[in-house]
């Protein structure tokens, strides 16, 4: 079966685990359908051709997908599933991960931590 077409992947290899070696993997194209590029997080001659929104299913590190390189890359904003660009050199969150919830900044906090108390406070409570 032939899955590339004028250097381009066809669209049913979206998601689908690819392995070649290293040269002829980066030579190729994703459909258009799912255009970036999400590379293995352990085996680099790895990856699946994914969807904006894909890039966390195959690396939880590489979350923002890079339009200008048709890459997952590193999201500039930690815990975040989904991350976008904001301004040049600036990421904003989307979506964080479970247990976290998106702040109106476009920071990620964990759930938990609106119910701890603040450093001032445990100073003042160990003061009485």
């Amino acid at each position: 079966k032939t899955i590339y077409r004028n250097g381009t992947l066809d669209d049913d290899m979206c998601s689908q685990l690819l392995l070649t070696n290293c040269s002829e993997s980066y030579a190729s194209k994703c459909p258009s359908s799912c255009n970036f590029w999400a590379v293995h997080p352990i085996f680099p001659c790895m990856y699946k051709c994914v969807k904006q929104d894909q890039c966390s299913d195959v690396d939880s590190a590489r979350t923002y997908a890079m339009p200008e390189i048709g890459m997952c890359t590193q999201c500039l904003m930690p815990l975040c599933k989904l991350c976008v660009k904001d301004a040049p050199g600036k990421h904003k969150c989307q979506k964080c991960y479970d247990q976290f919830e998106l702040q109106d900044d476009g920071t990620c906090m964990f759930y938990m931590d609106k119910y701890m108390p603040s450093p001032a406070q445990v100073e003042l409570v160990l003061a009485i």
